[in-house]
């Protein structure tokens, strides 16, 4: 009787243990437990922030310029900070830059979104100045064409098909403006041209240019350079320059499904994430 009471209680014991064991465990591993339920919560964001110093960028024209070329793309969806790291209008942020008294530094991004702030200047550089100037006035005019319908249109390319309103309806269309001449226009065919293989399998985007170059020029040009684009001749005067009001080459539109403007870029680089944006709305 007494064994069995002895081994009773080593068993209560060694329960007892066990417990205790698992509680320490628990303990000393909340953190790891912690990490687990975290698995289930939203993305952290990332944010990345960047040291420019001002007085660094404005030594000279050419120091500034690479660095606007490559940080600030005004036709981007960014956050608008004025001088005070206040958030404004991308509007507001637009125009003072068109006054030629600001210039504007990335100086954050939160999940690949950009934050552009304004500086002003502490000595005149009248060369940055003018510059600054040109680019947020033609960054306005795209601005202001977003959300409007592109104007009626009836076009024939090189190889006699036709585009229309009507028959690019409820198709996400893609539009280039360019001429033979135009280096930048040339030298970005490449891009075009995986874009066009990359959404060869959609029946619901049209990749179209508009030249304004002759039918016969155009056919002499093409014979020795790939470009996959549906080719419009003759465009100039009759399209682009009074109903797109294109004044640089090359000038990108980006139509979705209702004849609307979405975008309105001079790069291809900067049009290519609102491309894919508008596809995948149109997917869903």
């Amino acid at each position: 009787m007494s064994k069995l009471k002895k081994a009773s209680g080593r068993q209560h014991m060694n329960l007892r243990s066990v417990i205790l064991l698992v509680a320490l465990q628990s303990l000393f591993s909340c953190n790891s437990v912690h990490k687990d339920d975290n698995s289930n919560n939203p993305k952290t964001e990332t944010i990345r922030r960047f040291a420019v110093k001002p007085e660094d960028l404005l030594k000279n024209f050419t120091t500034w310029y690479r660095y606007d070329y490559n940080n600030v793309k005004l036709s981007q969806d960014f956050i608008a900070l004025d001088v005070d790291s206040n958030v404004i209008k991308k509007e507001d942020f637009l125009h003072r830059l068109s006054t030629g008294k600001y210039f504007a530094i990335k100086t954050m991004s939160k999940d690949e979104q950009p934050y552009y702030n304004l500086y002003t200047f502490p000595n005149r550089n009248v060369e940055i100045e003018e510059t600054i100037k040109q680019k947020a006035a033609t960054a306005i005019a795209h601005y202001e064409m977003e959300g409007k319908e592109l104007s009626p249109y009836h076009f024939t390319d090189v190889k006699g098909t036709t585009y229309s309103n009507n028959s690019t309806k409820g198709k996400v269309v893609v539009l280039k403006c360019w001429f033979i001449h135009c280096v930048a226009c040339v030298k970005e065919f490449p891009v075009l041209n995986d874009l066009v293989d990359k959404y060869k399998d959609s029946h619901d985007i049209e990749f179209i240019s508009l030249a304004s170059d002759t039918k016969l020029q155009l056919n002499s040009f093409l014979r020795t350079r790939e470009f996959k684009y549906a080719v419009v001749p003759g465009q100039r005067e009759e399209y682009m320059r009074e109903q797109l009001n294109v004044t640089e080459y090359p000038t990108h539109f980006l139509i979705d499904r209702t004849g609307k403007i979405v975008k309105v870029v001079n790069s291809i680089e900067d049009l290519i994430p609102f491309i894919e944006k508008e596809v995948k709305k149109n997917a869903l």
